[in-house]
C-alpha cells in the first residue's frame, strides 16, 4: 500500500508513525529512567528479602557472595548500606565513624556526595546531615557536613577496608555508624544492623509492566504522597504561604519536580480542576 495519496498520508501511514512515536518515547523514557529505577529496585529488593526498614543498616559482614544479586558488588570488600526517606522524616544524620572507609551519599538519581575516605571528613569520621528539598528552617552552623538534597529518597553505600586481614575490624565499623531523622538527634534510636552475608537478595530491575510501575511510584512519592487526602493550607510544607489555586498548584509541582529531572526531561505540568478546566506551566504550556 502506497505511504500517500494525492500528497497526504493514508490513515495507515498516520498510525504508523503515531506507533514509531510511542516507541522512540517509550525506548528514551526507559533508558532515561534507568539510574532511578535501579536505586527503587535496590530498596525493593532489601526491603522485601532481607525485611529492611528505613534506618536500617545492611551489613555484609563476611563479604558479598553470589547469593544477593547486585551488578557492580564485589567480593573483597565489607559493605554497608542504609536509606531514609526526608521527604516523611524531614533531614535526617548519618554519623560516619573514624576509619579506613570509603562510600557515598546519593538520592536516587545518584548524585553523590563522597563519604569517608572520599567525602570531606577524610575517614577521620563526621556527621553529614541531610537537607530535603525546599527546607526552611534554620540548619546548624557547624558540627555537620551539610548536603542539600534534591529529591526525599536517599541512600548510603560505606565500603569497609579490611587491613592486615581483619575482617571482624572491618565490620564493626558499621555498628558505629548511625542514621536517624535530624529531629530524633538528642536521643536517637539505636539502629538495627542486618547481617546479609549468604543471604538472598535481589536488586536487579523488574522487567515488562513491573518496571514502569516502578518508575510511576518513585516519582510519585515526590508529589502526590504530600498531597493526597492533606490540608493543602496547612498540612504541605512546600505549598507553605501559597493560595492552592489550580494554577499555583501546577506553578508548585513544576517546581517541585523540575530539580530532580536530568535537564529537557520535565516538558510541562498539567493540573486538571474538572473534566474541562485546567491549568498548565512549563517550557511546552
Amino acid at each position: 500500500m502506497a505511504p500517500a495519496t494525492n500528497d497526504y498520508p493514508t490513515n495507515e501511514t498516520v498510525n504508523r508513525l503515531y506507533d514509531e512515536m510511542d516507541f522512540q518515547r517509550a525506548a528514551q523514557a526507559y533508558l532515561w529512567s534507568m539510574p532511578l529505577v535501579t536505586a527503587a529496585s535496590i530498596r525493593l529488593g532489601l526491603f522485601r528479602d532481607l525485611g529492611v526498614s528505613y534506618y536500617d543498616i545492611v551489613l555484609y559482614e563476611n563479604f558479598l557472595d553470589s547469593k544477593s544479586i547486585y551488578f557492580t558488588g564485589n567480593n573483597v570488600t565489607i559493605y554497608g548500606a542504609g536509606i531514609f526517606d526526608i521527604g516523611k522524616d524531614g533531614p535526617a544524620v548519618l554519623e560516619v565513624p573514624a576509619g579506613p572507609s570509603a562510600g557515598m551519599l546519593n538520592d536516587f538519581w545518584w548524585r553523590t556526595s563522597g563519604i569517608g575516605n572520599l567525602g570531606p571528613d577524610k575517614g577521620k569520621g563526621g556527621k553529614f546531615l541531610i537537607v530535603p528539598p525546599g527546607y526552611q528552617n534554620d540548619l546548624p552552623a557547624e558540627g555537620y557536613f551539610i548536603v542539600h538534597a534534591k529529591m526525599n529518597d536517599y541512600m548510603f553505600f560505606l565500603r569497609g577496608f579490611v587491613v592486615n586481614g581483619n575482617v571482624p575490624g572491618a565490620s564493626e565499623l558499621f555498628h558505629k555508624t548511625r542514621i536517624y531523622p535530624y529531629n530524633q538527634r538528642n536521643n536517637p534510636k539505636p539502629n538495627r544492623v542486618v547481617p546479609a552475608t549468604g543471604k538472598y537478595v535481589n536488586t536487579v530491575e523488574p522487567e515488562g509492566l513491573a518496571y514502569w510501575k516502578l518508575l510511576s511510584d518513585v516519582i510519585g512519592r515526590q508529589v502526590i504522597r504530600d498531597v493526597d487526602h492533606r490540608n493543602l493550607n496547612t498540612d504541605v510544607a512546600w505549598l507553605k504561604g501559597l493560595v492552592p489555586t489550580t494554577e499555583n498548584l501546577a506553578q508548585a509541582v513544576w517546581e517541585r519536580l523540575q530539580p530532580e529531572l536530568p535537564d529537557g526531561l520535565l516538558r510541562s505540568v498539567r493540573i486538571w480542576e474538572t473534566d474541562k478546566n485546567w491549568a498548565e506551566v512549563g517550557d511546552q504550556a
